[in-house]
């Protein structure tokens, strides 16, 4: 049977997502795809509308399964469940870094349907958070706080920019704590 016999949409998705972890972001083009899926380009027209759209649903599922992640930790010590959530949420970005660029970039253009994935890993962040009994406007000033470390910290480790010789991991446990320190 030849490689594009049954191709179905999820299949190019999950084509477009091996290829973008493999090789990066710049290897998301309608012919690369086409070539992982075993086919020529026009033929994936019958299963995607174009790049934009591929790129919604990484967005899609990248959002999904880092809310999945998220929402899997668990820790009754309020700073050990924050610590948790930045783990798995850099654990799931380092394991998947194609996609999770692409949802990185993705989320800017208004599909609500994006915004309301991405609603769910904030929302679990944001729980996590007022487990360290702060009031509510300070959680979300936290909440963001926290995301915007763990996701820089994940890009410049993505782009190979932790030249030092220290433990990258321990500098990553300084930057969530930072964040904790900064709810007492």
């Amino acid at each position: 049977m030849a490689r594009g016999v049954g191709l179905t949409t999820q299949g190019v998705i999950d084509a477009a997502a091996k290829l973008v972890d493999a090789q990066g972001v710049e290897a998301l083009t309608i012919t690369q795809i086409a070539a992982a899926c075993g086919v020529r380009a026009p033929s994936l027209y019958k299963h995607i509308t174009d790049l934009d759209e591929v790129r919604s649903a990484l967005t899609l599922r990248a959002y999904a399964a880092m809310a999945d992640a998220l929402h899997a930790t668990a820790d009754p010590d309020p700073g050990r469940a924050v610590l948790a959530v930045a783990h798995a949420w850099r654990t799931w970005a380092k394991a998947h870094p194609g996609v999770y660029l692409i949802a990185s970039r993705t989320h800017v253009r208004g599909d609500p349907r994006v915004f309301a994935e991405g609603a769910k890993m904030v929302a679990c962040v944001l729980e996590r958070v007022r487990g360290l009994n702060v009031g509510d406007d300070r959680a979300i000033h936290l909440t963001r706080a926290l995301r915007a470390a763990i996701h820089g910290f994940v890009l410049l480790e993505l782009a190979d920019g932790f030249g030092l010789a220290s433990d990258v991991d321990a500098s990553f446990e300084v930057a969530v704590r930072a964040v904790i320190a900064a709810a007492a």
